[in-house]
């Protein structure tokens, strides 16, 4: 316990953007020397690495929530509010990692604006979401809309970038 409030133990996104950043860099390298092959292999063994942590924190977070959340409260109240956002975030995890992972590659191929783009529809799609969802289930509607925005931006990133770097005849 003591070990957690010292270092503040950082979230998986913080750990995605840092492979999103070495990512773009990878990808920008090899898209400007023209290399498009590379630029596909590279993606794709990205988005197994960070898709399979994403998977396991997925698992970890809707299996095993109670364990994670009493090291941080010990109200019965908190404990049962924070194991329903658990898991309900735990079901966008691996899509928010590769969410992440993607906009490093896109801006690797210099496709920032439309990384912004989809980044602000989406992300302010959550007010209204949150809104809708959360008289229609409480709090776990406004999670709800966090989660189901991170799943949408995942697969609009990964086939937007798979789009874009399709391969021409």
């Amino acid at each position: 316990m003591k070990f957690i409030k010292k270092y503040k133990l950082s979230g998986s996104d913080h750990l995605i953007n840092g492979y999103g950043a070495a990512l773009n860099a990878f990808i920008a390298q090899n898209y400007g020397a023209g290399k498009n092959d590379r630029v596909r292999k590279g993606y794709k063994a990205s988005l197994w690495t960070v898709g399979i942590w994403g998977v396991l924190i997925s698992v970890i977070f809707i299996c095993f929530p109670k364990p994670i959340v009493e090291i941080f409260f010990h109200e019965p109240k908190a404990i049962a509010t924070a194991m329903g956002y658990l898991v309900i975030i735990g079901f966008s995890e691996a899509f928010m990692c590769v969410e992440l992972t993607t906009v490093g590659a896109l801006s690797g191929l210099g496709r920032t604006r439309l990384c912004s783009i989809i980044s602000i529809a989406f992300t302010s799609a959550r007010i209204p979401l949150a809104i809708l969802l959360g008289g229609i289930m409480g709090l776990n509607g406004i999670w709800w809309a966090l989660s189901s925005t991170s799943i949408v931006k995942g697969i609009i990133f990964t086939s937007t970038f798979l789009w874009i770097t399709r391969k021409r005849k």
